[in-house]
């Protein structure tokens, strides 16, 4: 995680003061900054991050679509059948699916410290499963450089800026859930979760990646991320010209329906508050799990009236919008 990294920050407090905060000087905010989650602790004038000596990444896109419904599926669980070997061999994996009238794939494979072969290996299982439904890859991107900045800049290039209209929601699948992917139940039913969530809502993003604590950090960051392999987004959308109601229908069902299906294939898990539903249920465990009540203590020390504020951070739970939209302490 890159919170790990993070050596020290200067920090303006909510009463104003200008402070360091690092392992030795005010150690309790250090621990919060990393990773108790933004609009909470201060304003955040330097961070000082650790740096690495340069490593050779190797890099694999490509895309493909098909109408067959099942084929594609098929191909997908082969694809997440690869997931905990991706990550032990410490590489990074992001697939966007989508559905305009024709399911649509597209894999970004980053692998540091990997020759191509390597990573081409790794992936045999997808190759096999797309020849044996007889689908094809397109613009295939197989790639190697000696740094990691080329390769980031030639795998995940710019992207357009724009408004939307949904609601997005997220879930960190365990590591547990991919095991011996041929004789583990459990990763049938979260591939069959995942598809259901998928066919409801033609949308996907997901990150195959294992951001263990390999430094042994003392840091504030969700434990889930500690034991996930997947880190999956789904949104749900409507239109301008939905009712209020039907808005309301749609999230409500997105949050306690769709997203359910999730949770249940990964109980004690949780997600990742940056792309999340700003609905989720017991959202203090669900983004911090067991650091939550250290978070709040510290939320308290520095923060006691609740100057910096949103919707599901740390502390949030003391505030609440009256009718007329206006933020309010709870009584």
């Amino acid at each position: 995680m890159g919170s790990d990294h993070v050596l020290e920050f200067n920090v303006v407090t909510p009463d104003g003061k200008f402070v360091t905060a690092n392992k030795k000087q005010n150690a309790d905010l250090f621990w919060a900054l990393r990773g108790g989650g933004g609009s909470t602790w201060g304003v955040a004038t330097s961070v000082v991050v650790r740096a690495h000596k340069t490593v050779p990444v190797s890099t694999l896109s490509f895309t493909f679509s098909t109408t067959n419904n099942d084929d594609f599926w098929s191909i997908i669980k082969a694809y997440m059948s690869t997931f905990n070997k991706f990550a032990d061999a410490g590489c990074y994996s992001y697939v966007a699916i989508f559905f305009p009238g024709t399911f649509f794939f597209n894999p970004g494979v980053f692998c540091p410290n990997n020759t191509p072969a390597q990573l081409e290996a790794i992936f045999k299982p997808v190759y096999d499963q797309m020849a044996a439904v007889n689908v094809t890859a397109d613009g295939k991107n197989l790639s190697h450089f000696d740094n990691f900045y080329d390769a980031w800049v030639h795998a995940f290039p710019k992207e357009p800026v724009g408004g939307w209209t949904g609601q997005a929601a997220s879930r960190l699948f365990p590591r547990e859930n991919f095991a011996n992917p041929s004789t583990n139940p459990l990763f049938d039913k979260t591939v069959d979760a995942i598809r259901s969530v998928v066919e409801k809502y033609n949308f996907f993003i997901g990150f195959n990646q294992a951001p263990k604590n390999f430094l042994g950090e003392d840091t504030s960051v969700n434990p889930a991320w500690r034991k996930a392999n997947l880190h999956a987004i789904t949104t749900a959308q409507w239109t301008l010209n939905n009712t209020k109601a039907e808005v309301e229908k749609i999230r409500h069902d997105l949050t306690h329906v769709e997203m359910k299906k999730w949770r249940d294939v990964s109980p004690g898990s949780g997600a990742y508050l940056g792309e999340s539903d700003i609905n989720e249920i017991d959202f203090q465990y669900s983004f911090w799990g067991n650091n939550y009540d250290r978070l709040y203590s510290v939320k308290q020390k520095y923060d006691p009236a609740g100057v910096f504020y949103a919707a599901t951070a740390v502390g949030s739970e003391d505030w609440h919008l009256d009718d007329a939209g206006r933020l309010c302490p709870k009584a």
